[in-house]
């Protein structure tokens, strides 16, 4: 099919990508994976982590070099639903019939209503009415705003926190949301050596007044050219009962609770 031949070619671009990636923000793929599978399946995904593990840099660093919009904030500090979704806002007055003047308010969107990558940070501390927005958003992308329904460009929903909500309480439907769960650990002792390595490089070369190349740019068609081809790639029934298997061995073992990757069966199929 044509459609999976031109994603084949844009393949070897997203390799490229992620190695350039990698060379800044060192052995993080357990981010950037992760974050490219949400950009073309279009499915939520959680990162779990301490802070200080580049979760934020490693998601705009992949951002830049796609020209999306990127929107991320700490939930604990947006404390309404138009501090999420409101630009600005304007005043506006109009004569009535009987020589008075009606005014109104109009809000501009923006922020997370206008973006292609939306990153909740500490997801679980954000207030009630915000994470109604925030699983809007999870569930496809429409926000509710002054009694109509506006649908936005998003393309994946990012969030992080550094604990687990509790999947019974009033978190649990934007928790069952998170198909893409993954745990970010920090670097161990190799990774860190390796990072100050990078580091100083890149310092000396600042110094030496070398100019960084010109980075590998993966456009936002693009992205949705793999969106659209990605429906019609052939997964062998090998693969999938390999995953069924791994699946039933986890909820099987009673020493964790894996009880949730097989009771919800919207991770099923995506």
């Amino acid at each position: 099919m044509e459609m999976l031949e031109q994603a084949g070619v844009i393949a070897p671009k997203v390799g490229a990508v992620v190695d350039e990636v990698l060379r800044r923000h060192i052995r993080r793929e357990d981010i950037i994976w992760p974050t490219l599978l949400a950009l073309v399946s279009g499915r939520p995904a959680f990162f779990l982590g301490p802070p200080g593990v580049d979760k934020t840099g490693v998601i705009q660093a992949l951002v830049r070099r796609e020209g999306a919009v990127f929107y991320d904030a700490l939930m604990p500090t947006i404390v309404s639903v138009e501090q999420l979704l409101v630009e600005s806002t304007s005043i506006e007055e109009k004569p009535t019939e009987d020589g008075g003047r009606l005014i109104r308010t109009r809000d501009t969107l923006g922020r997370a209503a206008m973006a292609h990558i939306v990153f909740a940070d500490e997801i679980w501390k954000a207030e009630a009415r915000v994470l109604q927005v925030l699983l809007d958003l999870a569930k496809g992308g429409e926000v509710r705003h002054e009694g109509r329904l506006v649908r936005t460009p998003l393309l994946a929903f990012l969030c992080a926190s550094n604990e687990l909500p509790d999947p019974e309480g009033n978190l649990g439907a934007i928790w069952s949301r998170m198909t893409i769960r993954v745990k970010v650990e920090p670097l161990d002792r190799a990774g860190k050596k390796a990072l100050v390595e990078a580091r100083l490089r890149r310092y000396r070369q600042e110094a030496a007044g070398e100019k960084p190349t010109s980075p590998v740019q993966l456009t936002l068609e693009e992205v949705e050219l793999l969106r659209q081809a990605r429906p019609f790639v052939e997964v062998p029934e090998e693969i999938v009962e390999t995953v069924l298997d791994i699946l039933q061995e986890l909820v099987d073992d009673e020493s964790s609770d894996f009880s949730w990757a097989w009771s919800d069966d919207r991770r099923f199929g995506h």
